[in-house]
This record gives C-alpha cells, sequence and structure tokens, in this order.
C-alpha cells in the first residue's frame, strides 16, 4: 500500500493542471532589500524557480509560484494512525429523544418520566443571551414542541437537545408569501465550511465526498489562500468583503462591541425575501475572544444558544461530552439539521452557511471521521433537482492546523497552514439564464490562480447582480462591476499577475514564491544571531505592553532552535522560517526573518508576525479578554505568580555596590557572552555593514570552529 501511495503522492485535480507559462517572482516581499546583487543566491534562485514542469505548482504565474506538496507527506506515512477516533463516540450517551416529527411532536422514550423535565432554550430579543425555560415534568410520552425553536429533555442527569425548524414565524412567512406565485426564482446559495482544516488534509481526509463532488461537476480552488491565522478575520474577508483593519475603523471598533452593524452578506439575500440559515457551533466564530456577537438575531435560523447550552451542560461533566447532542455528535447533528432546512425550503431562495467547528477546532484529525456523512448531504443534494440546479454549492475553510508536529515540523505544515479548500459548482440552471458567461471554463481557469476570501465575497454578490437583484441598497445590478484590482467574481477570468500584495494577504502569511527545495542554515553561529534577534524583538513586544509587569521575559538556551529554514532566495535577501524554544515551558514560537547581506541585527527584520505553535494554557493567566493587545498577549505573555509581579512592581533596594559601563562606539571591539547551563557562546565582534568576523566558542556537544561570513550564503543541495 506505500509503494502504490507513493506513486500517487500528489494532489488530485478535479480538472487537470494548466499548461506551461513563463515565471518570474514579485519584489514585494524584499522591498527593503539592498540593490546589489550576490550571484551565488540568484544563481539559486533562478534555478530552483525557473523550473517549467508546472505539475510541480499549485499556482504558476509571473507574480506568483506555490508549489504543489504531497497529499500524504511524509509525516502522515510514517504515522499510519493519524486518524483520530470520533471525537466524541456518542453512542453512549441516553438518546430519548428521537428525532422530531414535522417539528411539532416527540416522542420520549424513556421508561421513567418521572424524572424527565422538558426546557425551551430561548433567545432574548435584543442581546446575544438567552434563558432556559422549565416546562415542567414530562407526563406523556408524546409532547408537542412546535412553539420551541430549541429545547433540552433531561431525564435523570442525562441531557437531549434538539432544534426545530418553524416556518410559523412571520418573517418566514412573509417570504413563503412573497414567493408563493413566482416562476422564476433567483439562484440559491449554500456554503458549507471547516474549521482549521487544509486543502490537502480535505483530500486525505474526505475522499468518499470528494468522489461525488467531483462526479457533480465541483471546481477545485488550488491556490485558494486566507488572509489571516485566524477564523474570524478569514469569516470577514468572504462574508462581508472586509479586512480586519477595515472592520475595527468601521462596524465593530473592538471585541466587545455586537457584530450587527457589519455587511455581513446574507443580510444582501435577506434583503431579496431569502430564507437564512447560519449554523456554527461551538460558541460561535463572532463570540471569538470577548462572547460578544450579535444583539439581533442574524439569520431566520441560529442555533448558537443550543450549542452555547450543550457547552454549558456537557463540558467537563463527567462521562458526558461537549461534542454530543444526545448520542449524535454534533457535526452529525448539523448535517441533519441542514438536511432538514434544504428540505423544507427547496421551492424557494435560500443562503444557508453551515460552518463545521468542533471538533475540528482542536483535533483536525478528525476530520475523516466526517466523511460519510457529508457524502451523504452530497448525495441528497445531487438526488434533489430542486436543489442541485438552482444552487451555486460552495465547500471553504478558513485556515489550516496552526499546532502540532505537522504543523511546526515540515514545509508541508507550512504551506498547508494557509492553503485552504475552496470548491465551487455551478448550477445548470444560472448557465442556462447567463449563455454569455463561460461559468465552468472560466472557474477552471481561475482554480490555479491566487484566490481569497475577498474573490468570494465578490462572487456572491455577483449572483444577486446575475438575477437582477439589487447587490447592496445602494447599488442597482446594472451597477456591480463583477472584477476589480483586489477581488472579483470567480465567474468571470481573473488576471494573471495578482501577487499577495495585491489581494490583501499580509506578508507574513504569504506562501508565493516558497520553495520545498529547503535548505538548512546548519551553521550554529547564523542560527545563534537570528535566534537571538528573534527573542529579542518577541520580549520587546512583551516589553512594550501593558503587561510587562506582569510578564517573565522569554529566555532562550543551548537547544532553542528547532529549525532554522531558507524558504526564499531574492538577489540579497534570504527568508528564513525560525521555529525556536524559549522558557518558561519550553514554549515553540515561530517567525519569518529577512535577512540581507551579513547576519547582523541591522540587516533582520521581523516579516509578519510571530506565531505559537504551541498551546499556552493557563499560562496567560493573568491576560485579559478586552482588547486586541490583551488577544496578542495571552500567546505572548507567560504570567509571572503573584509573589513576583510584587516584587517587580515594587523591588526591594539592592544591596549590590554600583557598577558602571563604559559606552563603546561601533569601532571600538566589543565581547559579549551568552551562558546557559550547557553551553557557552563568547563572541568577539567588530561589526560591519558588509563583513562579521566572529570567533566562537563552544562547549558541550558542538564543535569549537572560527568562521568569518563576508556575507550569509546560502547554497542548496
Amino acid at each position: 500500500e506505500i509503494f502504490t501511495l507513493k506513486n500517487f503522492l500528489y494532489l488530485p485535480s478535479f480538472h487537470g493542471w494548466r499548461t506551461n507559462e513563463t515565471s518570474e517572482t514579485h519584489e514585494q516581499i524584499f522591498e527593503s532589500s539592498s540593490a546589489r546583487t550576490n550571484k551565488t543566491h540568484e544563481q539559486i534562485f533562478e534555478s530552483s524557480s525557473a523550473r517549467t514542469n508546472k505539475s510541480e505548482y499549485l499556482v504558476y504565474t509571473d507574480a506568483c509560484k506555490i508549489p504543489a506538496t504531497p497529499i500524504m507527506p511524509e509525516y502522515y506515512i510514517n504515522n499510519w494512525n493519524w486518524k483520530e477516533e470520533p471525537v466524541p463516540d456518542c453512542r453512549e450517551d441516553r438518546h430519548f429523544i428521537p428525532f422530531v416529527l414535522e417539528d411539532e411532536i416527540i416522542e420520549l422514550k424513556f421508561y421513567d418520566l418521572d424524572y424527565c423535565s422538558m426546557y425551551e432554550i430561548k433567545r432574548d430579543n435584543d442581546s446575544d443571551d438567552y434563558e432556559l425555560i422549565n416546562h415542567g415534568k414530562i407526563l406523556e410520552r408524546h409532547y408537542n414542541v412546535s412553539s420551541m425553536d430549541m429545547f433540552m429533555a433531561e431525564c435523570n442527569n442525562s441531557y437531549n437537545f434538539e432544534a426545530n425548524i418553524r416556518t410559523d414565524k412571520d418573517s418566514v412567512q412573509e417570504k413563503l408569501n412573497h414567493w408563493k406565485n413566482i416562476q422564476d426564482k433567483p439562484i440559491s446559495v449554500l456554503m458549507i465550511g471547516v474549521d482549521t482544516s487544509s486543502r490537502s488534509h480535505v483530500h486525505r481526509s474526505l475522499p468518499k465526498t470528494l468522489g461525488i463532488m467531483k462526479n457533480m461537476g465541483f471546481v477545485d480552488f488550488e491556490g485558494y489562500h486566507s488572509v489571516y491565522a485566524n477564523t474570524i478575520q478569514n469569516f470577514y474577508a468572504f462574508l462581508m468583503g472586509l479586512s480586519e483593519a477595515q472592520v475595527y475603523e468601521g462596524c465593530r471598533p473592538s471585541w466587545f462591541e455586537v457584530v450587527d452593524s457589519c455587511p455581513l452578506i446574507w443580510e444582501n439575500f435577506e434583503a431579496h425575501k431569502y430564507v437564512t440559515l447560519h449554523l456554527d457551533d461551538w460558541r460561535g466564530s463572532f463570540q471569538w475572544v470577548s462572547g460578544v456577537g450579535f444583539e439581533k438575531q442574524p439569520t431566520d435560523y441560529f442555533l448558537n444558544a443550543l450549542f452555547r447550552e450543550v457547552l454549558e451542560k456537557r463540558d467537563n461533566k463527567s462521562g458526558m461530552s461537549r461534542e454530543c447532542a444526545s448520542s449524535e455528535p454534533l457535526p452529525s447533528f448539523m448535517i441533519r439539521y441542514t438536511e432538514r432546512f434544504l428540505k423544507k425550503f427547496k421551492h424557494i431562495p435560500f443562503f444557508a452557511l453551515t460552518w463545521f467547528t468542533m471538533p475540528l477546532h482542536d483535533f483536525p484529525e478528525a476530520l475523516p471521521n466526517m466523511d460519510e456523512r457529508l457524502h451523504e448531504l452530497f448525495a441528497y443534494l445531487q438526488s434533489t433537482p430542486e436543489i442541485f440546479e438552482n444552487t451555486v454549492i460552495i465547500l471553504i475553510g478558513d485556515h489550516g492546523e496552526r499546532y502540532g508536529i505537522f504543523s511546526s515540523g515540515s514545509i508541508e505544515g507550512f504551506l498547508e497552514r494557509v492553503l485552504t479548500p475552496l470548491f465551487i459548482r455551478v448550477p445548470e440552471n444560472l448557465k442556462i439564464k447567463h449563455p454569455e458567461i463561460n461559468f465552468q471554463e472560466n472557474l477552471i481557469q481561475n482554480s490555479d490562480k491566487l484566490v481569497t476570501g475577498f474573490d468570494v465575497h465578490q462572487t456572491l454578490l455577483h449572483i444577486l447582480a446575475l438575477s437582477s437583484l439589487s447587490v447592496t441598497p445602494d447599488m442597482p445590478s446594472s451597477e456591480f462591476q463583477a472584477q476589480h484590482e483586489n477581488r472579483s467574481s470567480l465567474f468571470l477570468p481573473i488576471v494573471t499577475d495578482r501577487d499577495c500584495s495585491t489581494v490583501n494577504i499580509p506578508l507574513g502569511l504569504c506562501v508565493c514564491n516558497t520553495t520545498t527545495e529547503i535548505t538548512s542554515l546548519n551553521n550554529p553561529f547564523h542560527e545563534l544571531m537570528i535566534l537571538r534577534f528573534a527573542v529579542d524583538k518577541l520580549n520587546e513586544i512583551v516589553e512594550k505592553s501593558k503587561y510587562s509587569e506582569k510578564c517573565e521575559s522569554w529566555d532562550k538556551f543551548v537547544e532553542s532552535v528547532v529549525s532554522a529554514d531558507v524558504i526564499e532566495i531574492r538577489g540579497n535577501s534570504s527568508k528564513i522560517l525560525l521555529k525556536f524554544k524559549v522558557d518558561p515551558d519550553e514554549a515553540i514560537f515561530e517567525v519569518q526573518v529577512l535577512v540581507t547581506d551579513a547576519i547582523i541585527a541591522d540587516n533582520m527584520k521581523i516579516v509578519g508576525e510571530f506565531s505559537r505553535i504551541t498551546s499556552y494554557g493557563n499560562t496567560s493567566w493573568c491576560v485579559g479578554t478586552e482588547t486586541d493587545e490583551d488577544k496578542l498577549m495571552k500567546s505572548f505573555c507567560h504570567c509571572l505568580d503573584e509573589e513576583e509581579m510584587r516584587l517587580k512592581e515594587n523591588p526591594e533596594p539592592s544591596t549590590t555596590p554600583a557598577t558602571s559601563t563604559a559606552s563603546v562606539n561601533e569601532n571600538q571591539r566589543t565581547e559579549t557572552t551568552v551562558s546557559t547551563a550547557d553551553v557557552d557562546y563568547s563572541t568577539t565582534a567588530k561589526p560591519s555593514m558588509v563583513e562579521l568576523t566572529t570567533t566562537t566558542t563552544y562547549k558541550g556537544n558542538l564543535p569549537a570552529t572560527t568562521d568569518t561570513v563576508p556575507v550569509m550564503t546560502i547554497q542548496k543541495p
């Protein structure tokens, strides 16, 4: 099986590889680099990027080349049991509510009703809160729940959760009446989202689902690139068409503001009498950090209160799992609810977004356990003409796995963090209504270009315009422009000269022109200098924060460098992907460092942001959750204990005699010693912009060396 697998390592494409094109990488990432050329670097860069075998790339344009990586990297081949067991296995839970019959009657299957009570989970009308209303003891096995959107039955300290899809609500009745006599209805939209799953991970985890999707005519976007490392900021892109900065400057100035004022895409469809659904389990992506989401219910059907009550009742309870609604895991519950929604509204326009967070957020390897159930959902879509012929269907992700050994230990993990799934299918009726647009050909042509959530948002707006519906309250369909410089509807051909700077991808997140031919520095002194620079910058973040008196400083040690790999070279400049461990607790961080010419601090700069690979757990207990700085410092602050905080804030008078430190200029010889328990580095250096001469003495297992380093020269194998 392993030999067979290795013959099919590269990701399958639903549409085949594109023809060869010429290549030239973008300059933006090295804007501050010296204009001087370094023949060694230039030659290495050109030889690694000028290959003409396009099948080695997911994206291959003049401005951006993203290498293809194996669907089953070495990590997964070596860890044959990588798939998580179902998280959780809910079959042990008591199941005393069979599925709701026509959203009206349930039949309880429990022998002793004396110990059973019914509760309604009712969301507040004007806040993000909800209340649990006790409807008393259950006296008969048949119980009418037709007046409840969400409810919970409790029997003998066991809990079952269920939800209705009521059509008697005024907002829904108005929409049903609106469409009753209209024959030519606009196209519907169904979006299925998976958290913490890269495109590669979807391929290796959902073979059965992707098999039926291929048969249905989905197009696989190989160059779909996250615009941020977290879910909510990617939501801003494809659900609002806004960057994080634009959201802060406008509709949501802080995490503790509700999202109601933001231009969420389903509101555009709501304005045209679409029935709307948003399912997002766990506490909800919009409630991330602050716990504040929506003041008004955002869509016609919204079960956030139910999912929060599941956590409240089941989290950390003996014998219970937070991912079970009853005897089925939450993903199965959500798929079943989505199917019920689709069956009920298949004859009228709808916009539905079902987003799977649990258990994927904490256990991405649990995704294969959803394959069978997702396959059943797509099989239902394919077998239902009212949906299949009238609905744009999108499978989408936010970001890949950010933590764990695979993510931090390979170039595949580095790439998979931002290369997320995007699969789109256009229905036949949309193609028939607009023969002037070659939908399938354009989707395929765009599928190997650099694409982001901003393009997805523009595509969703385009769906409204194609139905002659106003795109926004101020923009009729006739004024809609499908293509802009930084975003474009994917129904039309997009330009080929895109790079990260033109499509709103932060520099530190960008993987354009990354090479898989990784070259390790393999020079302890180079690694030490880059490590020292990175740790200093990390501590600067802590020292400049309002928590500076509450956090420990991060300290490097003999085995701090986990890896230091050259991931891109351009002229005199090299971009180093540094992973390093620091005390306390051997926390692991990752950062990209751009080095120009000699390896001295003046020639280095941080590209993007630091990422914490290991979990901070409760070590950041002293950090609040009210601001963006709080959110950042959760990862970067290791809180002192209370006594250490007291001493740091109110230091005791020193009994050590004062010492003086002479100042030196850059032409004087300086000595620096960095000590740890296992190694002593003594460095004598005379800094220069172009030459660094060092003598470094190592103790322990490292060899004694004397290096002269005119520039950092890196040769590829």
